[in-house]
């Protein structure tokens, strides 16, 4: 089993205030890029639908001491500082574990991924759900995923605080990649199937504005 540790955060910011917290983030994030121990640090903006007020992050660590040392950077400290005069709202911010052979894929630069498309997606089924045969079902997916050289990352967690839901981030070559080859695909098809009049998802189209991940 991975000892591999992910964050997933959704903010949502008081009007005005998101270019300011980029700012506060941007040496955090310089900070991560020189951590061998920071497997991914993703911060993004909806690329649909943006009212200016949004802000996502989904960040990868090889373990848990690495994530702690992350957290106890000096650099992060005006974030604590700052959240409570930025935030419109309690944000959504958990520790998960990845679950399947999840991956980012080598080779594929920062501009070919910015150029594609990323998701970050919740998904959450109604009490009673078999939640072991959905994370069973998303192992096949992200083994079938991992085959498609479009495919740049495919990456999934769950979190004891929410048992029923799953935090995912993907990112593809292209939009229409996805819609017209991944979706359609058996394994995805079989995968999405199950349970599905009992799946609440909350997808968001990203647009990358800092971060990295460590191929």
């Amino acid at each position: 089993m991975s000892s591999n540790v992910a964050l997933h955060v959704r903010m949502k910011l008081q009007p005005g205030k998101r270019d300011g917290l980029i700012e506060i983030l941007r040496p955090i994030e310089k900070k991560a890029r020189e951590d061998p121990g920071t497997l991914a640090y993703f911060i993004a903006i909806p690329a649909q639908g943006d009212d200016g007020t949004q802000i996502a992050m989904f960040e990868i660590y090889e373990d848990l001491a690495a994530c702690d040392a992350h957290a106890a950077l000096p650099e992060v400290d005006p974030l604590r500082k700052s959240l409570p005069d930025l935030l419109a709202e309690k944000p959504l911010s958990l520790r998960c574990k990845p679950f399947g052979k999840g991956f980012i894929r080598s080779g594929i630069s920062e501009e070919a991924a910015d150029a594609g498309l990323t998701i970050m997606i919740r998904m959450t089924w109604a009490e009673g759900t078999d939640m072991a045969q959905v994370e069973s079902n998303f192992e096949d997916l992200i083994a079938h995923s991992e085959t498609e050289p479009q495919t740049f990352a495919y990456h999934y967690a769950t979190s004891d605080e929410t048992p029923n839901t799953l935090y995912a981030f993907e990112q593809f070559e292209s939009g229409q990649f996805c819609m017209e080859t991944h979706m359609k695909s058996d394994q995805f098809i079989k995968t999405q199937s199950y349970a599905s009049d009992a799946l609440t998802p909350d997808p968001l189209f990203a647009k990358r504005v800092l971060g990295f991940s460590r191929k």
